[in-house]
């Protein structure tokens, strides 16, 4: 999940790309797998990633699409180039809270549901061991009394 996504509209500041998608993640596999899931998206939508840096260290992965470019950030990396602050011109595209939110939410969602089976697996086991603590001291007077 890619935290922090911006857009910025270039289209009057620079002559290389249009847009800038800005995000970070919190690790450089969650990094990594960020720039793969764009990747396998837009791919599917007939964009193709005409070049690509830093995927191997997955501290800041540039993907370059021509008409827009992909910023991938650890966080402390994206604090300390601050793009933004840096393309300070540039205005903000409003991306819709819903195609932002909805990833999430089913994250979420599905981590609840994964607390909650593991929460009833934890329970069951722990009822199935004080069945057999409470048939124990039976079978060990039993053993005991056939001596």
């Amino acid at each position: 999940m890619a935290f922090d996504i911006i857009v910025l509209n270039l289209k009057n500041i620079c002559n290389f790309t249009d847009y800038f998608l800005i995000c970070h993640g919190t690790s450089t596999r969650q990094v990594q797998a960020i720039s793969d899931s764009i990747d396998e998206k837009l791919s599917r939508n007939d964009f193709h990633c005409n070049h690509i840096e830093g995927k191997n260290l997955g501290h800041w992965i540039l993907m370059d699409y021509i008409d827009f470019v992909v910023h991938i950030f650890m966080k402390e990396h994206r604090e300390f180039y601050g793009l933004e602050r840096l393309w300070g011109d540039a205005k903000r595209v409003p991306l819709p809270p819903e195609k932002l939110e909805k990833g999430r939410h089913e994250k979420l969602e599905k981590i609840k549901i994964e607390k909650r089976e593991r929460a009833e697996a934890e329970k069951a086991e722990r009822v199935r061991i004080r069945k057999v603590e409470k048939t124990r001291p039976a079978r060990a007077r039993k053993g005991q009394a056939a001596k």
